[in-house]
């Protein structure tokens, strides 16, 4: 796009000095009617191509604010000892968060422009116990993450990486399941994030 703007300008400064550098050898050899119109015809071309320019800035400006990065990591700082069904899970500790969509007070994220994004969920379960998490769409369920604790294991970590379709204003965000149990566990200490970003706007 660039390049094609920089040829259009060249064309205008072309156009430019044809109507001031050539305008007396038109003159000498076509003569003075025949001069008049052709530089009313090049007058009439560098409009139309300073039109043109204007019209690919505008253009190459739009383009440029709509493909603007969108993405953001963000970590669990605290263990959630008893997660309640549905509950939305707050990741807390922002590491990124380019465009600003992702809001840490509610665990959010909030899609700027439409398009294809990307999201990654890590659960990390504490020992004996088990956590399950869901990415959701508006509230919909998009994608399943489990981490299986027993008796006798430790720390398990589970992670799951997907693509949501999402317009201008749709909210994502991370919810527990409650597969396994009624009380299920989720560790903090950065062991447990939540990550996304914008692959394709539309």
């Amino acid at each position: 796009m660039g390049m094609v703007t920089s040829y259009l300008a060249l064309c205008v400064a072309i156009c430019g000095f044809l109507l001031t550098g050539s305008g007396s050898i038109l003159l000498d050899s076509t003569g003075v009617g025949s001069a008049e119109l052709q530089i009313q015809d090049l007058q009439q071309k560098v409009a139309l191509l300073e039109r043109a320019v204007s019209s690919l800035a505008s253009k190459v400006s739009q383009a440029t604010s709509k493909t603007k990065a969108v993405a953001f990591t963000a970590t669990l700082t605290t263990t959630i000892p008893n997660m309640q069904l549905h509950q939305h899970i707050k990741f807390d500790h922002v590491l990124t968060n380019e465009g600003s969509a992702y809001d840490a007070s509610t665990g959010t994220f909030t899609a700027p422009v439409s398009g294809v994004y990307a999201f990654y969920l890590t659960v990390t379960n504490t020992p004996q116990y088990s956590a399950s998490l869901v990415l959701a769409k508006n509230g919909n369920p998009q994608a399943s993450v489990l981490a299986h604790g027993t008796p006798t294991s430790g720390w398990q970590t589970s992670t799951i990486a997907t693509m949501v379709t999402l317009h201008n204003g749709e909210q994502v965000w991370a919810q527990d399941e409650g597969q396994f149990s009624t009380i299920e566990q989720l560790d903090g200490y950065e062991f447990s994030s939540f990550s996304g970003h914008l692959v394709a706007p539309f």
